[in-house]
């Protein structure tokens, strides 16, 4: 395993590295589990930090349950609109959610990525993988 340290403007750090064919990308966020699992799964709040740096975010779709859908809609800088979907395969809150991952766009929209995201308890902080 090779591991990249990303800084990200913070004393925190994101370690990103390969397990096989995946792409694994850990970071320890200052903040309890449960507080990480509302960001992560309440619509209203997922819009303050999903996508890259000056994009806005849409959430046209998002039902975390098992079976459940997700739509956003990225707005870049430059005016453009990127859809992205998927369906939620497994939600254990507030510790686990597997979802499909789909850039819909044609003609990327026909295959899915599967993405895990696991939230450890560090007692008051929270490690997502």
């Amino acid at each position: 395993m090779t591991a990249t340290q990303i800084d990200r403007g913070s004393t925190e750090t994101t370690t990103v590295y390969t397990e096989g064919p995946d792409l694994v990308m850990e970071r320890v966020f200052d903040a309890p589990r449960e507080l990480i699992w509302k960001v992560m799964t309440d619509p209203e709040r997922i819009t303050n930090w999903w996508g890259p740096h000056g994009y806005t975010t849409t959430v046209e779709e998002m039902d975390v349950r098992p079976g459940g859908r997700w739509r956003f809609i990225q707005h870049t800088t430059a005016g453009e609109d990127i859809p992205f979907k998927g369906e939620y395969l497994e939600v254990v809150p507030p510790e686990r959610v597997v979802q499909t991952f789909i850039f819909d766009v044609e003609p990327f929209n026909t295959e899915a990525a599967i993405t895990t995201l696991t939230l450890e308890d560090l007692g008051g902080r929270t490690k997502v993988t």
